[in-house]
């Protein structure tokens, strides 16, 4: 295992709070019938859209390593979205603005450069969250135009109908890390959205890389009609990180674990 891995997974966070009831689930995305499964590569196409994936994988990603200045940019549509025991949480330190910080710290620990917006888009109202945020990336990106990657950060939320929500998790060496999920939009919607397959390229190589780390670590790809935001580069992601049936802790583990993947992938360009 490399150093950098061990040293996320030994920088224990626990503390002391009484969690909420939440089911354990596993979500697969390694199938070894197919070639791009074994690397645990698989899509949940949502967006209408037929894809060959084995073609796209095998283009190269149109993105460039960015030395001296930030490359990556971390925001949040909804970053009031928060861990068990609570589904939302003003408090930077406890939602997935924190989460985001996190993923910073890796970053920069790769001497990849980043800008972390940590404001609120859905607050103090939760409507048009998304037209938010796009005022938020294209003020940054207006300033910083070399940057080609936008990470927006969530939490998903998944509930049985008993009312008790799942939690997605993973082993890693004994701990409990909460499965993430990459969501790639495109303009079946309608938006403008014309570079919607870079986009799930560079999720695809971000996804391999996760499962190099952890087998079973990120779930399938959501590929959605929806386009988030990710019209304005050629790496924008949504990366939802654990459910609200999660801990906070469980979700650091994870974050930090795939901002270290995608790093791997940087470095690659």
């Amino acid at each position: 295992m490399p150093k950098i891995i061990k040293d996320i997974l030994d920088a224990k966070t626990d503390v002391n709070i009484k969690y909420n009831p939440a089911e354990e689930i596993t979500i697969n995305s390694v199938n070894d019938k197919t070639s791009l499964g074994k690397d645990g590569i698989s899509i949940k196409n949502n967006s209408g859209y037929a894809v060959d994936l084995n073609e796209l994988y095998n283009q190269p990603l149109n993105l460039k390593r960015v030395s001296g200045k930030p490359q990556i940019l971390i925001v949040h549509t909804h970053g009031s979205e928060s861990y068990n025991p609570t589904d939302r949480n003003t408090d930077i330190n406890n939602n997935v603005v924190r989460i985001g910080n996190e993923m910073e710290k890796i970053f920069n620990k790769n001497n990849i450069g980043v800008i972390h917006s940590e404001k609120m888009h859905d607050i103090p109202k939760f409507n048009n969250a998304y037209g938010n945020t796009l005022i938020t990336i294209n003020d940054i990106l207006n300033k910083n135009p070399q940057i080609n990657i936008v990470l927006d950060i969530h939490r998903d939320a998944m509930i049985k109908d008993d009312g008790i929500p799942y939690k997605v998790v993973t082993d890693i060496n004994g701990q409990k890390a909460s499965q993430i999920m990459f969501v790639v939009g495109t303009n079946k919607g309608g938006l403008t959205h014309n570079n919607w397959k870079e986009n799930l390229k560079f999720a695809m190589h971000c996804q391999k890389e996760v499962n190099k780390i952890s087998k079973n670590l990120a779930r399938p790809i959501n590929l959605r009609s929806e386009r988030f935001n990710q019209h304005t580069t050629n790496g924008s992601l949504i990366i939802e990180i654990g459910t609200n049936g999660n801990t906070l802790n469980e979700s650091i583990i994870s974050a930090k674990l795939t901002a270290q993947a995608i790093c791997e992938v940087i470095k690659k360009l």
